[in-house]
């Protein structure tokens, strides 16, 4: 279940590709901007409303220092994103529910890319 300020999101893992796609329920992407592995979506007010992460078994298993394997990202069973201000920055915090384990893990970007705090 979500807490405050957490955003439910549908979890697409592409194995062929290695890409994990994560978009918060009900919106829609208007844009979107790339952080080399990372793209972030936006909606039409600047919002995001989504995150892809590119090469997601090596991004996630770096971020979080522990071993994340395609078969874990084949097998979410619910996903979370949070955004947050931390002075200049925008900080989208990811929270995936694996079997056996939650992993989360922040992405800091320049807080010039988002509306919403």
């Amino acid at each position: 279940m979500a807490t405050k300020g957490e955003k439910v999101v549908d979890a697409e893992y592409d194995l062929d590709s290695d890409s994990l796609a994560l978009s918060v329920r009900g919106s829609r992407s208007d844009g979107a901007e790339e952080f080399g592995d990372i793209i972030i979506d936006f909606d039409k007010k600047g919002n995001i409303v989504g995150v892809e992460l590119l090469g997601a078994t090596g991004l996630l298993s770096g971020l979080t220092k522990g071993d994340v394997s395609s078969d874990d990202l084949k097998s979410i069973q619910d996903a979370w994103l949070t955004v947050r201000k931390a002075g200049k920055n925008i900080i989208v915090d990811i929270k995936l529910r694996l079997p056996g384990r939650v992993i989360e893990t922040p992405l800091t970007f320049p807080g010039s890319i988002a509306a919403e705090t």
